[in-house]
């Protein structure tokens, strides 16, 4: 049997990346509302850094905020940056990790608008719960040495198929944006492998389909 306090329970990890050789950053729901936690290769926790960008306090459950800013996130191949992109919101963070004091800190970045904190009760719990104004923003992240791709929907979470896309934001590992492709398909998911991208389609007759992409 497992034997866990409530508090690690809820403790709960949804995104990892790379940050060293030994360590890695996860995103998620952390009862102590830290926006990411550190951990080493056999998960112990080296620490828990750094506050959501809210604009005002809120009174919130912890678990609510994680899940309103939840991320996708990709690493740099040989550097300390790594790109955390909301999901329910158009903001993109480069984060970097520095080994002398141990700290994360925000190289650059974009943000159109931040995650909507909306919660509905079930059962007399409060749940996060997307509502009329809710938008998608970064479906998902990855990155080369050069750029971060970053699939991006900006579409109301109530529209049909609004998690499919075809629009990705280009930028350099500063932050900068740098330009954006439009596909000729709207897909679920990108991958990027030497100057090609690959996308994840989903045909109404044949299913799943990847298409190959050739990088400007």
């Amino acid at each position: 049997p497992i034997v866990a306090s409530r508090s690690e329970v809820n403790d709960a990890m949804i995104w990892t990346t790379p940050l060293t050789d030994s360590l890695f950053v996860a995103s998620g729901t952390f009862p102590n509302g830290k926006r990411f936690k550190v951990l080493d290769r056999n998960g112990k926790v080296y620490g828990y850094m750094n506050d959501y960008p809210l604009e005002e306090k809120t009174e919130l459950p912890f678990y609510i905020v994680g899940i309103s800013y939840l991320s996708t996130m990709t690493s740099h191949p040989t550097s300390n940056r790594f790109a955390v992109g909301t999901q329910y919101g158009s903001m993109l963070d480069v984060m970097e990790w520095n080994q002398q004091d141990s700290t994360l800190h925000r190289v650059g970045g974009i943000c159109e608008f931040k995650p909507r904190l909306t919660s509905k009760d079930y059962m007399g719990t409060p749940n996060f719960a997307p509502d009329a104004q809710t938008r998608w923003g970064y479906i998902y992240l990855d990155s080369d040495a050069e750029y971060i791709y970053a699939l991006y929907s900006g579409r109301l979470v109530s529209d049909k198929d609004s998690r499919k896309c075809n629009t990705v934001h280009v930028l350099d590992w500063n932050g900068n944006p740098v330009c954006q492709i439009i596909l000729d398909k709207y897909v679920k998911d990108i991958a990027v492998v030497k100057y090609k991208l690959y996308a994840l389609y989903e045909d109404a007759d044949i299913g799943f389909e990847v298409i190959e992409y050739v990088l400007p």
